[in-house]
């Protein structure tokens, strides 16, 4: 078992502290701090609604019952790093997105989670969410006590009525814009309060003496003092409510137990050629306004575009990439349109590797390449270059190539008969 294979077995059954990932790993010395595994998430991997074995799901929710909110893996962050984005039109929507365990088998050891732990986010603030089923220690804060909690078995996550549900979460109160990523140290017992916009922990429900409030928190480790057991059933980061839209936020990566992670965008199968030939890619070129010249020039295959060796596969690179949200581009030959295959946008470049032109035949062509999220269109020129022709110094002399092999073999025939003619003279005269 590799060390990331162990780490992720790990965080998935609970065990997530970084000593227990490095001594099970193995070859990782006690007390030394263990690197977190890294797990890249697509959003094949995200299901629309909670897994019962656990797993990533997506769960849309707003006030006054109206749900909404979207969710996408883009690269139109910061620095073009890939992360989720999560997308609110509305004061009432929101988006959520969770990282849930088995009911009944999620970690019970919120210090050991946090050691470590921390995530980074862009656009919105993006809080993150510690979904807990826990048992107060007094019983007047249970379900039938005096001061009830908010029942867990009402949320469908446990058929104990004496458990409660909260969510722990972290309010972070700020909103960086997407010039740069926003780390946040999840480490920290700070309490979140929002009359001084300092970061922290609050409680999204009743959890014992201290009331669900969305503006004043307490300290991580306060909540815990009210807590006799409890079971993490998910992690969860999100946007919303209230927040006026159209608006967005990006989460670029999180570590928690011992793993961290990431987003990766994933390519969809190519849509149908927007232009069927050439014509139709002119009068495309005019209606979208695509200045062919311009993109040409952004297009560098290591050659002469004007007289492309197409004879075996070429790497190419189309600088500056006019829409960030597309991770990947679909890419389309012309003078009848022929796909080429999809290629990736990696630091705003499209990278082409690999491109196959060599069933196109001499002569002019056209190039186009299309954002798999943004529709976005690009064109490049270019020409084939013609077959090399016969040497024309051979042609002159009307010496052929078939010629000269039946010269030389007549000469080694003439050779060989010269040379038997020879060893009989000798062997007579010493006879």
């Amino acid at each position: 078992m590799t060390a990331r294979t162990a780490s992720r077995v790990l965080a998935r059954l609970g065990v997530v502290s970084l000593a227990s990932a490095a001594l099970v790993a193995g070859g990782v010395a006690a007390g030394a701090t263990a690197v977190p595994a890294q797990v890249d998430i697509t959003v094949g991997d995200i299901a629309a609604s909670r897994p019962a074995a656990g797993g990533w799901f997506v769960d849309n929710q707003g006030s006054g019952g109206s749900t909404g909110g979207a969710f996408s893996i883009t690269q139109d962050g910061p620095g073009n790093d890939a992360a989720m984005k999560l997308s609110v039109s509305t004061t009432s929507d929101a988006v959520y997105i969770f990282n849930g365990f088995a009911l009944g088998s999620g970690p019970r050891d919120i210090p050991a989670l946090l050691t470590g732990a921390s995530y980074d986010y862009a656009g919105l603030n993006v809080n993150f969410q510690l979904q807990l089923v826990f048992t107060p220690s007094n019983p007047a804060y249970g379900p039938g006590g005096s001061t009830p909690c908010t029942s867990a078995v009402a949320w469908g996550l446990s058929t104990d009525p004496a458990a409660c549900y909260t969510a722990l979460k972290w309010e972070p109160y700020v909103r960086p814009g997407t010039a740069a990523w926003t780390h946040v140290d999840l480490s920290v017992d700070s309490a979140a309060q929002s009359s001084t916009s300092t970061g922290g922990w609050v409680s999204s429900k009743r959890l014992g003496q201290y009331p669900g409030n969305v503006s004043n928190g307490q300290l991580m480790s306060t909540y815990l003092d009210e807590i006799a057991d409890y079971e993490v059933t998910a992690f969860v980061f999100g946007i919303g409510t209230g927040t006026p839209g159209p608006d967005s936020a990006y989460l670029k990566s999180y570590t928690i137990g011992g793993t961290s992670y990431g987003f990766a965008p994933t390519a969809t199968p190519p849509a149908t050629p927007p232009a069927a030939d050439s014509d139709a890619l002119l009068q495309l070129i005019d209606d979208a306004g695509v200045d062919v010249a311009a993109d040409t020039a952004k297009f560098d295959a290591g050659a002469d575009l004007t007289k492309l060796d197409v004879s075996s596969p070429i790497d190419a690179v189309f600088a500056g990439w006019s829409d960030p949200s597309d991770a990947f581009v679909d890419v389309y030959a012309y003078s009848t349109a022929s796909y080429l295959g999809t290629f990736p946008v990696v630091g705003g470049d499209v990278v082409l590797t690999g491109l196959d032109l060599s069933a196109l035949a001499p002569g002019g062509h056209h190039l186009l390449l299309r954002g798999q999220s943004s529709d976005a269109l690009a064109v490049v020129a270019f020409s084939v270059l013609a077959a090399a022709a016969p040497d024309p110094a051979l042609a002159a002399t009307g010496v052929e190539a078939g010629l000269v092999s039946g010269a030389a073999l007549l000469l080694l025939v003439v050779g060989g008969v010269l040379l038997g003619v020879a060893r009989r003279m000798r062997r007579s005269i010493t006879a």
